[in-house]
C-alpha cells in the first residue's frame, strides 16, 4: 500500500501542477499558478503550493499565501483576493494530510493568524485549532444550464432590452489600452464608492499572466466608453472580479444589465456551469437584490481562522463605517487614490 506524501511543490513541478489543475472539478482560476504569479508581482506575496502525491502522481493541492505589510506583520491566507474557494482540492482522502502540513508549517512561521475563506462551512477544520469569524459577506451565484433573460427579473429584462434599443454596444476587449480605459473607470468608481482598489500592477499582470482566464467586456454609447466589467474564468465557473457602471450616464443608459449580461451569455455559450457574481456585504441590502435579481441564489461566505499570535478582523468590518475615511478618499486625486488603494489592497486581501 502506498501512502500519501505532502510536501511543497518544486518550481520545476508546475507542469504537472497545471495537468491536475485542468482534470479537477474544484479548481478554479484562483488556483492557477499564473494567477499567485500576478498577486506575487503585484503585492510581494508568496504563494507556497501543498501537493499531495500518491505513488509520484499529484492527487490535491492547497495554495496558501503568505501575505506581509510594514507594521501588521504577517498572515497566511487560502485564498486571498476572492472569497470563494479556500480548502484543499483533489481526492477526498489527500485532504486533511495536506491541511496538516500546512498548519504546522504555519505554526512555525511567525504569522498572526492563518485564515480560510470558502464559500461552504468547513467544520472539518475546528480539530485543527481553527475558530469560525462571521463574515458578514454572502456570494452570489446564478446557475448557466440553459440560460434565459426570462429567468431574470422583469425589471432586468427590461434594462437589458432598453440598452439595445438605447444603442448602448457591448464589446469583449482584448488590449492593453482598453484595460487602461476600463482601470480608470473602475478607479474613478471605487472612489465615488469609498472603496480603495487594486492598483495597475494588478491589472497589468493579468495581462501579461493570465490572459488566457479573464475577459473584459467594454459598454459604449456614440463611440464612447461608459462602462465595463472584468470576469475570470476557469472554464467551469465565470466569477465577476471588477465592473466600473456607476455613473449618471452609464446609469441612465442601462449599461450594467447590459454589460452582465453579455458576460452570462458568453460564459453560458462557453459551457460554464455558474455565473459567479462576487461577495457582497449583507448591509448593502439593494446590490444584494440587484445580483440576485438575475436569478442568482446567496450564501454566507464561511472564514475560518487558527489564531497564531493574534485573533483575524471579521472581514465584513471593512465595509461598514469607516464614514469619515469614506468621506475624505471621495475628495482625493486620483493619483493619491491609485497609490494608497494599492498599500490597502496589499494588507485587506
Amino acid at each position: 500500500m502506498s501512502a500519501i506524501a505532502v510536501k511543497r511543490l518544486p518550481p520545476d513541478d508546475v507542469v504537472a501542477l497545471n495537468a491536475f489543475l485542468r482534470g479537477c472539478p474544484d479548481a478554479t482560476a484562483f488556483h492557477r499558478p499564473e494567477w499567485h504569479e500576478v498577486i506575487r508581482r503585484t503585492y510581494g506575496h508568496a504563494c507556497d503550493y501543498w501537493i499531495a502525491r500518491d505513488n509520484g502522481e499529484i492527487i490535491g493541492a492547497f495554495p496558501v499565501t503568505r501575505m506581509r505589510a510594514p507594521l501588521l506583520g504577517a498572515k497566511l491566507v487560502a485564498m486571498p483576493y476572492q472569497m470563494y474557494s479556500g480548502m484543499p482540492i483533489g481526492q477526498v482522502d489527500a485532504r486533511t494530510p495536506l491541511m496538516e502540513a500546512a498548519v504546522a508549517a504555519a505554526r512555525q512561521s511567525g504569522a498572526r493568524y492563518f485564515e480560510v475563506r470558502h464559500h461552504k462551512a468547513a467544520d472539518c477544520l475546528g480539530p485543527l485549532g481553527f475558530e469560525p469569524v462571521e463574515s458578514g459577506l454572502v456570494t452570489t451565484a446564478v446557475p448557466l444550464e440553459g440560460l434565459q433573460l426570462t429567468r431574470a427579473e422583469h425589471g432586468h429584462r427590461q434594462r437589458v432590452r432598453k440598452a439595445g434599443r438605447q444603442g448602448v454596444e457591448v464589446s469583449l476587449a482584448t488590449t492593453i489600452d482598453e484595460l487602461r480605459e476600463f482601470r480608470r473607470m473602475y478607479l474613478e468608481s471605487g472612489r465615488y464608492m469609498g472603496a480603495p482598489q487594486a492598483g495597475w500592477r494588478l491589472f497589468a499582470g493579468l495581462h501579461d499572466l493570465a490572459r488566457p482566464f479573464y475577459r473584459l467586456y467594454l459598454a459604449r454609447y456614440e463611440g464612447r466608453t461608459i462602462g465595463g466589467t472584468l470576469v475570470m474564468t476557469d472554464g467551469h465557473v465565470t466569477f465577476s472580479r471588477c465592473s466600473a457602471h456607476s455613473t449618471k450616464e452609464a446609469l441612465s443608459l442601462n449599461a450594467g444589465p447590459a454589460l452582465w449580461w453579455r458576460a452570462m451569455s458568453d460564459a453560458a455559450a462557453a459551457g460554464d456551469t455558474s455565473f459567479n457574481c462576487g461577495i457582497t456585504w449583507v448591509g448593502d441590502a439593494g446590490l444584494l437584490k440587484w445580483k440576485e435579481a438575475w436569478g442568482g441564489e446567496s450564501r454566507p461566505v464561511h472564514i475560518h481562522v487558527l489564531p497564531l499570535r493574534s485573533k483575524a478582523p471579521a472581514a465584513g468590518g471593512y465595509f461598514e463605517g469607516f464614514n469619515l475615511a469614506k468621506a475624505i478618499w471621495r475628495k482625493l486625486p486620483l493619483p493619491v487614490v491609485d497609490r494608497v488603494g494599492h498599500h490597502v489592497t496589499r494588507w485587506i486581501g
